[in-house]
């Protein structure tokens, strides 16, 4: 999509906007790691799959930030939905986990998240995985976090079900209307 038809939702409110300044000065990333323990190695595929799933039905996966014609810093739709996640076997997800702090977005054309499957050594039996996600604190707060992991996870546990992928949320993350 050519950049001059690119939509724009709303400008940045205060908070956003003192946000993504935090941001240019390497603060104001948000994140989450989550354990998956599974029967069976975790399919790539299935967790990509669950991931386009969630930022198809939450609208702040496809955002981005950029200036209008004022310099104002606005919420865009990104030009092109990109995914950006990766994948690494390590024996300590730690340092993994702590560098998605300093993660560099690309804040002008999205996305302004990321996941990160670390598969680290089985347990037994035990496939043993953590999923990490990084946001940019102006597209979630902690909540909407905690709501979009839960909904990748139903996804995900569908998926490894081999079962359609049920969206059964009664509610929506939407970005907030500038007041």
């Amino acid at each position: 999509m050519p950049e001059s038809v690119v939509p724009i939702f709303r400008a940045l409110g205060p908070l956003e906007t003192y946000l993504s300044e935090l941001y240019t000065h390497n603060f104001g990333t948000i994140g989450c790691a989550i354990w998956v323990d599974t029967d069976e190695p975790l399919s790539i595929e299935k967790v990509h799959r669950a991931l386009e799933f969630i930022q198809t039905t939450i609208p702040h996966l496809q955002l981005c930030i950029r200036q209008n014609e004022w310099q104002e810093l606005v919420f865009s739709k990104m030009p092109e939905i990109v995914i950006d996640f990766s994948c690494v076997r390590a024996a300590d997800w730690s340092p993994i986990y702590h560098d998605l702090f300093k993660y560099n977005f690309n804040v002008e054309n999205g996305p302004l998240w990321c996941c990160k499957l670390v598969t680290l050594p089985p347990l037994g039996n035990t496939h043993k995985n953590v999923v990490m996600f990084g946001f940019h604190h102006a597209i979630t707060d902690n909540m909407s976090m905690l709501i979009l992991c839960d909904k990748f996870l139903k996804a995900l546990r569908d998926l490894i079900k081999e079962n359609p992928i049920s969206d059964t949320y009664e509610y929506a993350i939407l970005p907030a209307s500038r007041s």
